[in-house]
Formats: C-alpha cells, sequence, structure tokens
C-alpha cells in the first residue's frame, strides 16, 4: 500500500507539470498568433485559433477540478486507476486541439507539425510504453485524417503563408507525392522518437526503482539498528545506575571508614560511572529522535528560558573564571515547541564554551527576535573549530581535531543531538569561528 501511495503521489506531481506547461502551451499560441498575424502579416484565421485555444484553457479548468476530485479518494488502488484514466483523456484531448491548431496553420505544410515530436514524448513521461504507443497511434490517425480529408476538399485548407506576397505558392497539401511523402516521414519519425524516449524512460524508471528498493532496505536496516541499540543502551543503563549507586553509598563511608587511598579509586569509578550514565541516556535519546519526530509542542517563555540557561551555566563559568555576558532581546515572547529540549540544548552549549574556554576567558548569550523566528548566538572566547572540521561537527560521536581528548572528556553526542531538535522545530543550526578567536554557534528557531 505504501508503495502504491509513493505511485501516486508521483503520479499527481506529473500530472501537475503537465498542467503547468499547458498554461505555457496556451500563453505561447496566444502569442505566436497575434505577432505573426499583425507583425509578420501571416494570413491565418486568428478567431479559430484562439477558439481551440480556449478549448485547452478550459480542459485544464476542468482538469484541476477532477484532479482534486481524484486527490480526495481514499482507495488507493482506485485514486491510481483514475488518475492514469485522467491522464490519458487529458492527452487524448492535447492531440486533438492539436490537430485542430494545425489544420488552421497549414496542414501538411504547417511547420508547426513539430509540436507533436515535442508532445509525444512529453507525454511519455507520465505514460506507459503500451500507452505511450496508443497516444502515438491515435496521433498519426488525427494528422493522417486531417491531411487526406484536406486532400479530398472534405475540409478546407488554410494556406500558411504571408498576405499579398507577389509569391506563387504551390498547393502542395494536394499534391498525392508529397502528401505520401511528408505524412511517410512524419509517421517513421514519430515512431523512432517515441521508440528513444520510451528506451531511455523505462531504463531510467528502473534505475530509480532500484534506488527506492536500496532506500527502503537501508531505511529498514536503520530502524533495526536503532531499535537494537535503544534496547542495548536501557539494558546497560539499568545495571551502570545500580553501580553507580552502590558506589554513591560506599562512598559516603556509612558503613566502614574507608582508608584515604582507596577513597580515591572510589571517587574515580565514580565519576567514570556518572560520565558514563550521561552518555547512555545522550545515546538513548539521540536514537528516539532518529526513530521519529514526535516531541512535545507547547507554548512557553523563550526568554525565560534562555535567562534559565544562563543561571545555570554560571556556577561552571566561576569555577574558570570566565565571565558571561548575556544580551537578550526584551521583545522576546512565547514561542510553540519542545521547551524543554530547547533549554537543554542551550545549557549544553553553553556548557561546551565553558569546557573549551581558558581560565579568564569570556562566552556569551545573544538573542534576536525577527518576523518570524528567533536567532541565538552563542560565542566564547576559546580553542575555536578548525576549518576542516566544520562540516562535520554536529555528527554524532565527531569530536574536533585540536582537542586534547585525554584532558577535556566528551562523547561527540551534544551538538548530534542538538541539530536533530531543531531541525525537529524546522529551524536551522551552523558554526562559525571568530576571527580574533573563539566559536559561534548559532541556530534560527521559528516562532510556530
Amino acid at each position: 500500500m505504501k508503495e502504491l501511495t509513493n505511485k501516486n503521489t508521483e503520479l499527481i506531481q506529473r500530472v501537475n507539470w503537465l498542467m503547468i506547461n499547458r498554461w505555457y502551451a496556451v500563453i505561447g499560441v496566444i502569442i505566436v498568433s497575434v505577432v505573426a498575424k499583425f507583425l509578420i502579416k501571416i494570413d491565418i484565421s486568428l478567431i479559430n485559433i484562439m477558439s481551440a485555444t480556449l478549448l485547452l484553457f478550459a480542459e485544464n479548468i476542468i482538469g484541476l477540478y477532477y484532479i482534486k476530485k481524484i486527490i480526495s479518494e481514499k482507495d488507493k488502488t482506485k485514486q491510481y486507476h483514475r488518475l492514469k484514466r485522467n491522464i490519458n483523456c487529458q492527452i487524448s484531448f492535447d492531440l486533438i486541439v492539436l490537430t485542430i491548431l494545425i489544420h488552421y496553420l497549414g496542414g501538411i505544410e504547417s511547420p508547426f507539425l513539430l509540436a507533436f515530436f515535442f508532445h509525444i514524448p512529453g507525454a511519455s513521461i507520465l505514460l506507459s510504453k503500451r500507452e505511450t504507443v496508443i497516444q502515438t497511434s491515435l496521433a498519426v490517425l488525427l494528422i493522417s485524417m486531417l491531411t487526406f480529408f484536406e486532400f479530398y476538399d472534405i475540409l478546407p485548407h488554410h494556406c500558411f503563408c504571408i498576405k499579398k506576397a507577389n509569391v506563387t505558392i504551390p498547393d502542395l497539401y494536394s499534391d498525392i507525392y508529397y502528401v505520401y511523402k511528408a505524412l511517410g516521414a512524419f509517421i517513421i519519425s514519430l515512431y523512432i522518437l517515441i521508440y528513444i524516449s520510451t528506451s531511455i524512460g523505462t531504463r531510467l524508471r528502473n534505475q530509480e526503482d532500484q534506488y527506492e528498493e536500496a532506500i527502503l532496505k537501508l531505511n529498514k536496516k536503520d530502524e533495526l539498528k536503532n531499535e537494537y541499540v535503544l534496547r542495548l543502551t536501557h539494558d546497560i543503563k539499568g545495571h551502570i545506575s545500580a553501580i553507580q549507586s552502590s558506589l554513591s553509598v560506599v562512598k559516603t563511608g556509612v558503613f566502614a571508614e574507608i582508608d584515604p587511598r582507596n577513597q580515591e579509586f572510589i571517587n574515580r569509578a565514580y565519576r567514570r560511572t556518572y560520565a558514563l550514565i550521561k552518555f547512555i541516556k545522550d545515546l538513548l535519546r539521540l536514537t528516539k529522535m532518529r526513530q521519529g519526530d514526535d516531541f512535545e509542542r507547547k507554548t512557553f517563555s523563550f526568554k525565560d528560558m534562555l535567562y534559565e540557561c544562563v543561571k545555570e551555566v554560571e556556577s561552571n563559568a566561576e569555577t574558570k573564571s570566565i565571565e558571561i555576558i548575556s544580551k537578550i532581546d526584551e521583545k522576546i515572547d512565547t514561542i510553540t515547541g519542545d521547551g524543554f529540549s530547547l533549554k537543554e540544548i542551550t545549557s549544553n552549549m553553553m556548557l561546551n564554551a565553558v569546557k573549551y574556554t581558558p581560565v579568564n576567558g569570556k562566552i556569551s548569550l545573544e538573542a534576536y527576535d525577527y518576523v518570524d523566528f528567533i536567532r541565538i548566538i552563542i560565542s566564547d572566547s576559546g580553542i575555536g573549530v578548525p576549518e576542516e572540521d566544520i562540516p562535520h561537527i554536529f555528527e554524532e560521536f565527531y569530536r574536533g581535531s585540536n582537542v586534547d581528548k585525554k584532558k577535556i572528556e566528551g562523547t561527540g553526542v551534544g551538538l548530534a543531538i542538538a541539530k536533530n531538535v531543531i531541525k525537529q522545530h524546522k529551524g536551522d543550526i551552523w558554526v562559525e569561528n571568530i576571527q580574533t578567536g573563539g566559536t559561534k554557534f548559532i541556530y534560527d528557531i521559528p516562532k510556530i
């Protein structure tokens, strides 16, 4: 059913493409006719041509109405068949109108016969190989009938020639040898062109199907991997939490006095398990986010949230004598989104700024109010990000090449979570280096 839904969506897009091109065709015929009639002085029946063009216009209006009805169809199988019928009917009608236009523009002598060589290959994009051959045969039948109706004077011939030109123009439409040669060349060329276009189209569709199948398999494997990581990390988290709880009791010395040398190792183990639990929590959250874009949406004060982030980071900054500068636009008010996630990533980015900024440095939080979004800029005077690392900085588990990983702990998950949160909010996040030293992390968050 999912595959059929995708095909229906693709067909609807193609029908829309056909209708857009038909509007262009209507405008093009009107312009060409007016230029030919009044500037080049070609003797054509402008009223008849405009009447045929009006048929195209009416067809598009009716087509739009039926497409809306087809889109509302809940049964996807019925929707698919109705779409195919609608496309075939529209293209058949196009060919009839095009034949009428050719009749008023010179018949078999008309240079606009080339229009069929554009329309039929275009139609092959929307149709199967069999349907394209049927439509091509209809075009051949219509032009053949028009040619012989004019040859036998069943229909009047309209000369595509310049008014009052002192040149004798032979009536080629009544020359049986010219008729057979021109018609034969038209038919053979059209079928050859259709064979080439459908062959290329079939090959491209097969490749597209293979790519779609490969993408579906990769997505399925990715889902299985996420599910595996989710279960595994959840189980590990339980065991590590139990170890940390035991260590927290032991390190307090409740049951017995601990030797100072042992105390150091217990404290070290406790800190490691604390860092490990944080990493597991981040990994769990990242995996859940990759499984879907469901998150809590509600209205909250974005300005208050930013002030809370500054307060949370102040104690960490004080231990390194780092100055925090906040510049928050007072116009900033409420937004709709996941306040918890946005607060968490903003705090984490500020804590990162503290972590990578030397003693006595500076970090700043700036917030600017725009019409549809709010821009947050978190700057620091730290070690910066090497230019070659910037394209990868938001990738999972990636850490900058200039980071001393022995001295500065980190998992490389925080910025990946930040990118996912901003992406879920339909926002954007990026990083820039400051020329005087340090880094700017910038994100835009829509108000709704």
